[in-house]
């Protein structure tokens, strides 16, 4: 069984399943999972029983606050490990596979980058 990130239509990045538990899971710890656009991200995978979770649908809001949930659980990840994220990419499929996606992420038209004077709050 594998898992899928559902991006946009013709976008989406399909990983194994344990490594689709693993990022899903901890990203979701840094969303507010009340907040309607989460419910709308996992609504795939709670509602369906499906290993999809799916961005399609959010704004730049909802997808930015997604990417900055992901990069904060990846750093999280790193911590636990307790190794080098040189180390991590060498010897771990579920960290390069976060990179990888961090990386797609990234090229998406709604991405803003955080650390840019214009990200919004």
């Amino acid at each position: 069984m594998a898992g899928f990130i559902h991006l946009s239509i013709g976008t989406g990045f399909p990983i194994s399943s344990h490594t689709f538990n693993v990022i899903a899971e901890i990203t979701r710890e840094y969303l507010d999972g009340d907040d309607c656009r989460t419910l709308k991200i996992y609504e795939p995978l709670d509602e369906g029983g499906l290993d999809i979770i799916s961005l399609e649908e959010q704004d730049g809001d909802g997808f930015n606050k997604f990417c900055d949930a992901t990069t904060l659980a990846m750093k999280r990840y790193e911590s636990y490990k307790n190794m080098s994220a040189e180390d991590l990419l060498k010897e771990d499929v579920s960290y390069k596979s976060w990179t990888d996606l961090l990386e797609l992420l990234k090229k998406d038209n709604r991405y803003v980058d955080s650390s840019r004077p214009a990200y919004r709050e």
